[in-house]
């Protein structure tokens, strides 16, 4: 909990030295950064060696988006009465 109040607290210090020291041109540029900052550290392709077939054993994806898709259809107070 005392993480997410400290982000919390950070992201209000950030916008706050934002829009007291930097102009609206400068505040765009350093969001347009940060936002394209993840773009120089992570992967762009896939890995040669990732499981190419659509079996649950190789790619579990399917099975994994038909059980969230059962779960959002079933009433929620089901899953809570025995």
């Amino acid at each position: 909990m005392v993480f997410f109040q400290a982000a919390l607290l950070a992201g209000y210090a950030y916008a706050h030295a934002m829009t007291t020291w930097l102009g609206v041109r400068r505040q765009t540029l350093l969001q347009a950064g940060l936002v394209l900052l993840p773009l120089l550290v992570l992967p762009f392709g896939i890995p040669s060696d990732a499981p190419r077939s659509f079996l649950p054993e190789a790619n579990p994806s399917g099975w994994l988006f038909g059980l969230l898709e059962a779960i959002r259809h079933t009433n929620a107070y089901t899953l809570c009465v025995p």
